[in-house]
């Protein structure tokens, strides 16, 4: 028996074909969208902190997220600073799902978050760059 080797060629053809659908595919992620809450700048304006809410599909919840950023910027992905959601489920609030956080500079270099004390924290720095933070219920 004589091996066919145009059905041959077009079988190796589809499985590197596939091979290559699968790793493009393990690479893509589904967006998120990041809707802005509230933006505070610093006393002398050369930080601005954001609280937003991130959301990344119908599968995952709306978390609340506080990044510290340069004047002019905006933030680009998840929370730099922290990362919390509620514990109890939605706030009710149709513009913001998130757990009770509330922000202030306390000067150029600090900034205070009060943040819910029953929120489910992920991330939580204390040190951004030069800035500290500094958290209270």
């Amino acid at each position: 028996m004589r091996p066919n080797y145009l059905l041959l060629a077009v079988g190796m053809m589809l499985t590197v074909s596939l091979a290559l659908v699968i790793t493009q595919m393990s690479r893509f992620s589904f967006p998120c969208e990041n809707t802005i809450v509230q933006r505070l700048a610093s006393p002398g304006s050369r930080h601005t902190a954001f609280l937003f809410e991130r959301g990344c599909g119908a599968t995952t919840g709306f978390s609340g997220h506080v990044s510290i950023v340069g004047s002019g910027s905006t933030p680009n992905g998840a929370g730099n600073v922290l990362i919390a959601e509620r514990k109890n489920g939605p706030s009710g609030s149709e513009t913001y799902h998130g757990p009770s956080i509330i922000m202030r500079w306390q000067d150029e270099t600090t900034l205070i978050v009060s943040l819910d004390p029953e929120a489910r924290v992920f991330k939580q720095e204390t040190v951004f760059g030069d800035i500290q933070v500094l958290y209270t219920d």
